[in-house]
């Protein structure tokens, strides 16, 4: 990937940015305010994705449904429990402002 195509993706991307990329836009001067903006928001759902799924794990335990993507049930019970907590899809933006 070259720079330019990078700077390219960033603004689409809804997966957090590696640490050291970050430093690295930020020697370089193209770290901005809205992308900032946007990483701190895709680390947040990840974040938010990440402990639901934990906890959807734990809670699919205690109920004994076998946690697989090939079980039906446990993928019922994990599309319900997000729609519960009210997690959004994940989606490629638009840009840093707007979503697709």
């Amino acid at each position: 990937m070259t720079r330019q195509s990078l700077m390219e993706e960033i603004p689409h991307t809804f997966f957090p940015l590696h640490d050291g990329l970050v430093e690295y836009l930020k020697d370089l001067g193209l770290w901005t305010a809205a992308i900032a903006r946007r990483n701190r928001r895709n680390i947040d759902l990840v974040t938010r994705y990440c402990e639901a799924n934990q906890r959807a794990i734990e809670m699919a335990d205690d109920r004994r449904i076998w946690v697989s993507s090939k079980n039906p049930e446990w993928l019922e019970f994990w599309e319900n429990y997000k729609r519960e907590l009210g997690l959004p899809k994940f989606k490629k933006f638009l840009n840093l402002q707007g979503e697709l």
